[in-house]
């Protein structure tokens, strides 16, 4: 897993996202997310832009979906078949050795959506974007992620669960 800065769609300004790394070949596809959505409970699918075009998205093109989350939403870019999310640069690296090559792997990203543009540091949004991160490494998909980082997202999704209910809010 990978925390870095990457540019939300069809913006110019960078915001905070999370990428979970697949073997290739091996990133979910919609429907794996719809289901993990359904079987979760706690977050759905709010837009599917490729359930509204006529057409299937050609495999050049970026797969993503739309995300509700506690009334916030978040892009979930890269989805199988279509291209990959770029390889992110790495500002956070988790179950990564430092000199390991993220090319390697086939990235899907996770961000704030552009309505939290300038809200996606506070920390109820910081808070939801590890949680669904954590949800989607967990999640019982065919594809799942590398062990390492299933294991450390456990620990953020259970961080997550502790902040909210301790009502733990950053100082300073």
């Amino acid at each position: 897993m990978i925390i870095s800065k990457v540019r939300e769609i069809g913006a110019a300004d960078t915001c905070s996202a999370v990428s979970l790394l697949f073997s290739a070949g091996r990133r979910p596809g919609a429907e794996a997310i719809r289901q993990v959505a359904e079987k979760e409970g706690a977050f759905s699918v709010s837009f599917d832009p490729a359930a509204e075009a006529d057409e299937p998205a050609p495999r050049a093109e970026q797969i993503w979906l739309e995300l509700l989350a506690s009334g916030l939403t978040f892009d979930l870019v890269g989805l199988a078949p279509g291209q990959q999310a770029d390889p992110p640069p790495c500002a956070h690296r988790y179950s990564l050795a430092s000199d390991a090559d993220a090319t390697r792997w086939e990235a899907v990203t996770l961000f704030p959506g552009p309505h939290l543009a300038g809200g996606e540091a506070m920390t109820p949004v910081i808070r939801r974007l590890a949680w669904l991160a954590a949800v989607l490494a967990l999640a019982d998909m065919p594809s799942s992620p590398e062990i390492g980082q299933a294991r450390m997202i456990q620990d953020v999704k259970d961080w997550a669960g502790y902040a909210r209910t301790a009502k733990i809010e950053p100082q300073g």
